[in-house]
């Protein structure tokens, strides 16, 4: 399964990201969840570091990748619509993908 985390504070501006784990919904290379997580999670660091400018430290490994998002009204957006294809994943393939919030208080 794969695992989300959003870390927002307690204003609900994100703080970071953290998306783990394998869907299992298909053979390796053929995994419609796997594959869809991973192109709203590269759309969405690619999108930040073109379109605002804005540099993005993600740590990368198999089946892992953390970034932090910058505070930035354009990088919130951005991270918010990846979050909003991550839900529809979520809501159609439930027994493959999970997301959490976790408040950060500061």
């Amino acid at each position: 399964m794969i695992r989300v985390t959003v870390t927002r504070n307690v204003k609900q501006v994100i703080e970071r990201v953290v998306v783990s784990g394998h869907a299992g919904a298909g053979p390796h290379g053929y995994d419609l969840v796997c594959a869809g997580v991973s192109t709203l999670v590269a759309t969405c660091v690619n999108s930040i570091e073109q379109l605002t400018g804005l540099r993005i430290d993600a740590v990368e490994q198999d089946g892992y990748v953390m970034f932090d998002v910058p505070q930035s009204r354009d990088a919130q957006l951005l991270t918010e619509s990846m979050l909003v294809g991550m839900q529809d994943m979520e809501q159609e393939y439930g027994a493959h993908i999970r997301l959490r919030t976790e408040i950060h208080a500061k």
